[in-house]
């Protein structure tokens, strides 16, 4: 075999990134339904970002996952520690052009 090989990493693997989204939430980003994530839909669709929305509570409970029965009972909301009421358009942006950079300095590393 010659060439690259593929490997998957998810966007929020980067510790740039998780950095970045730490300081953009540093209270509330959570671990399911976070903060970031809901910014980087919003940047992909902006016209259906929404600023209305109120949860509660505010920052969702946290805590482990089993099987789907306690899932569906401790996040009925499908919140684990999080308070996207935060997320925004221009968040996402910043979070996808930092994303952007950490797979292409990935790609240079992984193909040096």
């Amino acid at each position: 075999r010659h060439g690259l090989t593929l490997k998957r990493r998810d966007w929020w693997d980067f510790k740039s990134v998780m950095s970045l989204c730490n300081q953009l939430y540093p209270v509330g980003h959570g671990s399911h339904a976070t903060a970031s994530e809901v910014s980087v839909t919003y940047y992909g669709y902006p016209d259906h970002a929404r600023t209305d929305v109120e949860m509660t509570p505010k920052i969702a409970p946290n805590g482990k996952i089993g099987d789907a029965v306690q899932y569906r009972r401790d996040f009925p909301d499908g919140r684990i520690g999080s308070d996207p009421t935060q997320s925004n358009v221009e968040d996402g942006g910043k979070i996808v052009t930092a994303a952007a950079q950490a797979v292409l300095d990935e790609v240079r590393r992984f193909s040096a």
